[in-house]
This record gives structure tokens, sequence and C-alpha cells, in this order.
């Protein structure tokens, strides 16, 4: 389950990261394909087509944010064939979290998704991104991962969700 800042530009992120990184837990890249078949993703294992099974959104409001719950549910089938017509996104996932205990299911983490800027006048210096990894990086999407068994209330109320959105705030 997905839980959403409403109205929070995803680049504004990039203000508040020195906070919010001292959670920092993993990294992941994989790219997303769209196309007229559907959308499809790839990562380091596998190439997947992303099939919608419930498509439901919830509004909530913590403090004074209006939070938005994606309760959508996917089914992602393993395919052998990217569509010829197509457009690919190269993104680079962060996760932070703040016990990164993995044994811990109930835990929300905070997950920022992106790219770095590339454009022609901009070369990505690699020895900065090992250095600083979000030298170039911008931010295109940014959630809240909770699992799906939790409630609305246990969600409001999570500790963890809490700490990040005072950060954000």
């Amino acid at each position: 389950m997905k839980i959403y800042i409403n109205n929070y530009n995803p680049q504004d992120i990039l203000k508040k990261i020195k906070l919010i990184d001292q959670y920092f837990s993993s990294k992941k890249n994989n790219t997303e394909i769209i196309s007229d078949d559907g959308i499809f993703y790839i990562d380091e294992k596998r190439f997947y087509k992303v099939n919608i099974i419930l498509d439901e959104l919830v509004k909530l409001r913590s403090n004074n944010l209006e939070l938005l719950l994606d309760k959508s549910v996917y089914n992602n089938d393993i395919v052998h064939q990217v569509p010829f017509d197509h457009i690919d996104f190269h993104i680079t996932t962060f996760y932070y979290a703040i016990n990164s205990n993995k044994f811990n299911k109930f835990k929300i983490k905070l997950v920022v998704e992106g790219n770095y800027d590339v454009s022609d006048n901009k070369v990505i210096d690699k020895d900065k991104i090992i250095i600083n990894k979000y030298h170039n990086f911008s931010p295109t999407n940014f959630y809240f991962e909770a699992p799906n068994e939790k409630t609305e209330f246990e969600i409001l109320n999570n500790d963890d969700l809490n700490v990040f959105l005072s950060l954000l705030n």
C-alpha cells in the first residue's frame, strides 16, 4: 500500500534530503517501460507486465496534511518481450526506514524515486555520485510504503510515518 502527500512537489524533498538521509536504508535501479500494450517493469532479475487488479484511493488527514492512501492491487506477469513502440525511464529508488530491522514487517518506509539529470550540457561525474548519491539526482515521485494489512487508523498513528511527515513538513 502506498501513501502520498497530496500537493507535495517531489522536487521539494531535495530541500529536506539531509534530514532524511540519516534513515537511508537501500538503493535500487530499474527501468519502467510505457507502451500501448501497458506498463512494464525491469528489475535486476526479471521483466514484468504490471496489471492493475483493484484501483482504490482513499483520502486521509494527518496534522495539516492531506494524505492519499493508494490501496490498489497489482499483479506482475513475467514477460519476455519488450513492445516495439515504447518509452523507457531509468529510475533510481532510494528507501528510508526509521529502524531498518528487516524482521519488522509492519514498518513504514519512505520511498523516493527519480533519475539522474543527464542533459546535453550536464555530464554525470561518477566520482561525485559515489561521494554524494544525490548529485544530479532529480526526484520524480515519492511515497510511503506500508504493509497491506494495516488499517487506516494504524497508518495515521504510526510513529515512523509521523517522524517522516514532521521531517518533510
